[in-house]
Formats: C-alpha cells, sequence, structure tokens
C-alpha cells in the first residue's frame, strides 16, 4: 500500500499528481480518492471571487523530487548536492523533524473567535463547483485506467448547530492564510457548510455518472468533538471510524467476499 496524498490538494493539484505518478506504476488493484474540502477553502482563502477559480499550487511544492526541479550555481542548488541528499534520503532514511510545525493553529483559532467582520451572504460558487467537476472527472478516469477498482471517500465535517466548545476548535474559512497571514475577514460556517454541501454533490453525481464507487462518511461520524478536532480534520476516534468504513468498502465485492493481496495507491487531501 501506498500514500501519494499531499495537505492542501485540491482536484486541480491530484488531477497533476496523477499525471506525473500513476504513469510511473504497473497496474494496481485499487486507488482510494478523497479530494475536495481544499477546493472551497482556497477559493474563501483567495477572495471567493465568482469569476476566478482556485488557483493550482506550484508544482514544485506538491513533489519532493520532479523532472523540472531547478538548479542554480550556490552549492545548496548544484546537482551533486541534490543527488547526495536523495542518497542520503534513500541509504540512511533520516529523521526529518520540524520544531512547532503547528504553532501557527492556536493564532488560528484566535483569530477566527476574534474576527468582527464575518460575511453570511453566499457567494456565488459556480466557477469553483465546474472548475471541481472538470477535474475530478480527468483524476477518475485517470484512476479508472490504471486500477481494477476505485474507491472515492467523499469528505466529511463537522455541521449542524455548534456548540460554543465546537466554535472555539473551528479555524477554517478566512480570507487569506492564516498559516501566514494575519486574517481578519472570515464567512460563517453555515455558508463554508453549504459550499461544501455543493462539491460533495457533485463529488456524488461525477462518480455516479462514470461508475466508480462513492463511500457517504458524515452518517458515520456522529461524535462531534470525539471524532473532529476542527472543522474537517480527525481525532484518533474519528480516524478508526474512517479506517474500518473504508476497508469495509474497499474489501466487499459483489458477490460480498473479500480481496485478499491488494496493492493499493491512496490519494488524499483537506
Amino acid at each position: 500500500m501506498g500514500n501519494i496524498g499531499h495537505a492542501g490538494v485540491g482536484s486541480a493539484e491530484l488531477d497533476l499528481i496523477f499525471a506525473r505518478v500513476l504513469p510511473q506504476y504497473g497496474h494496481l488493484d485499487a486507488i482510494l480518492i478523497m479530494v475536495a474540502a481544499s477546493d472551497v477553502y482556497h477559493w474563501i482563502e483567495e477572495g471567493a471571487r465568482s469569476a476566478h477559480p482556485p488557483s493550482v499550487v506550484p508544482e514544485s511544492l506538491l513533489f519532493g523530487e520532479y523532472p523540472r526541479q531547478p538548479f542554480g550555481w550556490r552549492p545548496g542548488m548544484w546537482a551533486l548536492a541534490e543527488i547526495a541528499r536523495r542518497v542520503r534520503r534513500r541509504w540512511f532514511h533520516p529523521r526529518e523533524v520540524k520544531e512547532r510545525a503547528a504553532a501557527w493553529f492556536r493564532t488560528a483559532l484566535r483569530m477566527r473567535a476574534e474576527a468582527t467582520d464575518v460575511r453570511t451572504t453566499m457567494p456565488d460558487a459556480a466557477v469553483v463547483v465546474s472548475n471541481f467537476e472538470d477535474h475530478f472527472r480527468r483524476v477518475l478516469r485517470r484512476a479508472r485506467s490504471k486500477a481494477d477498482r476505485v474507491l472515492v471517500v467523499r469528505q466529511p465535517w463537522l455541521e449542524g448547530t455548534y456548540s460554543a466548545e465546537e466554535q472555539a476548535h473551528m479555524w477554517q474559512g478566512g480570507v487569506g492564510r492564516p498559516w501566514k497571514d494575519r486574517v481578519t475577514l472570515y464567512y460563517s460556517l453555515d455558508v463554508v457548510n453549504r459550499l461544501l454541501e455543493l462539491v460533495d454533490s457533485r463529488v456524488a453525481r461525477v462518480a455516479d455518472a462514470l461508475g466508480v464507487q462513492h463511500l457517504d462518511l458524515r452518517s458515520l461520524l456522529t461524535g462531534r468533538l470525539r471524532h473532529y478536532y476542527d472543522h474537517d480534520h480527525h481525532t484518533p476516534a474519528g480516524a478508526a471510524v474512517i479506517g474500518r468504513a473504508v476497508a469495509a468498502a474497499l474489501l466487499a465485492t459483489t458477490s460480498g467476499g473479500p480481496r485478499t493481496g491488494d496493492r493499493t495507491v491512496a490519494a488524499n487531501a483537506l
């Protein structure tokens, strides 16, 4: 089993990742796909402009190693230096430690809690939904051409009436990037939920049209903060629920029997 997921990847980025990575694999038994939320969040971060889909994350940020990597005259940018780094990673498997990698999270929570400019009007989302559908269709077609089975795991999120404690766990929906910018303008969680619902409906519609199995997790993740630690990321308990549901769907066949020895690639993004 392999995982080529990457944080912050939307449908356009996953389309590119599949185009670059899948040709390097032989035929696979199964590909699991979870993508949707990042399309919405990237679009909101850039101002939810009705005439513009979300911009695409640069290819250089999607891959640790890729053919278009730039080189330069400084020693750290030499091709020989890159070869040495790759040899070190592959032979010695060094541990990479990032200190205070999630230090921004506390600040992001505070910015949302203290925001006074919260928009409750639903923006025109036609462009982001259409852009998502175009790329998602290509993603599924690429996956189907490479694997015996494709399973779409639909992105769940914490919805409903939020308690004060739940509100305190939320940071998404801001215009700007809270991990690097000071954000003062937010969309309400109700608007965020409606946008996610629009894209999720398109996930189901496209998967059905292409005959691809899809799995709806929201009805299973009913534990509120026991299953979510923010709007759409999961606690260990929530991850366990997802794992069991995905395993059951993956192992099931039309005759109800299990599959064994599957080679699987998972591609996911939040």
